[in-house]
């Protein structure tokens, strides 16, 4: 059977795996292409960035890795090819993956693309935009020395 199709890329900062096929998204950012992610300042490190991939039918051996290009399709990161078994249990259709990230380091605001890679070639991707998150707004000080104290 081939390497399952990935219908949906939810983006968060983590991924906690728990027991009953329970999976908890931290820092829930959004479903690709639907998801950007504000940072203060560029270059940006995130100390995290996981995709949880929902996926159809699949089993089998192969190799994955990931890729991660900016707009431009400057590789920004790129994680070594490990081999994986997909054997889901009896009776299950759906396979979900877990891919998660640390040390990124976004040079730019702009789109971002991230590849799965299975047995040498882009077996699926997502999109997210990236944008430079605006300074939180301080009202002057005059307007704050106006208001009653209770």
């Amino acid at each position: 059977m081939p390497f399952p199709p990935i219908r949906y890329w939810l983006v968060c900062e983590a991924v906690r795996v728990e027991e009953r096929g329970k999976a908890t998204l931290l820092g829930f950012y959004g479903i690709s292409p639907d998801v950007t992610i504000l940072l203060p300042v560029f270059p940006a490190p995130l100390a995290q960035l996981a995709f949880y991939l929902l996926g159809g039918q699949g089993q089998g051996d192969f190799d994955i890795s990931t890729r991660l290009v900016d707009e431009a399709g400057a590789v920004v990161t790129e994680t070594p090819m490990a081999h994986v078994v997909i054997a889901p249990p009896a009776g299950e259709i759906y396979i979900n993956l877990n891919i998660q990230l640390t040390g990124v380091i976004l040079p730019h605001a702009g789109t971002y693309r991230f590849s799965l890679i299975v047995n040498g070639e882009e077996h699926s991707s997502a999109t997210f935009r990236v944008r430079q998150q605006a300074p939180p707004a301080v009202p002057p000080m005059a307007t704050l020395a106006q208001q009653p104290l209770c």
